[in-house]
């Protein structure tokens, strides 16, 4: 799992997207979901029986990002933040 978490602190590029996101760009949002979706689909399918499951995991995730949002202070990668989100 270590592995899946990344960094241990925002990078400029990260600020830059969350930024954006705070700002409702939805192509940011649409980069973010290309950039970790296939990762975060691939750890959720490790703790639930069904593809169908971990994509609503996922989906519940996503949901989880774009309501903290405002709560990310960059002491973490965005990566790290997302993931743990999602676990």
């Amino acid at each position: 799992m270590a592995g899946e978490l990344g960094g241990s602190v925002a990078s400029p590029e990260d600020l830059q997207l969350v930024r954006a996101l705070r700002a409702g760009d939805e192509v940011a949002f649409m980069m973010l979901v290309e950039r970790y979706g296939p990762a975060m689909l691939r750890l959720a399918r490790m703790y639930v029986p069904t593809r169908v499951i971990a994509e609503d995991v996922v989906q519940e995730a996503w949901l989880g990002v774009l309501k903290g949002l405002d709560g990310f202070q960059g002491r973490s990668s965005l990566r790290t933040w997302i993931f743990r989100i999602l676990v």
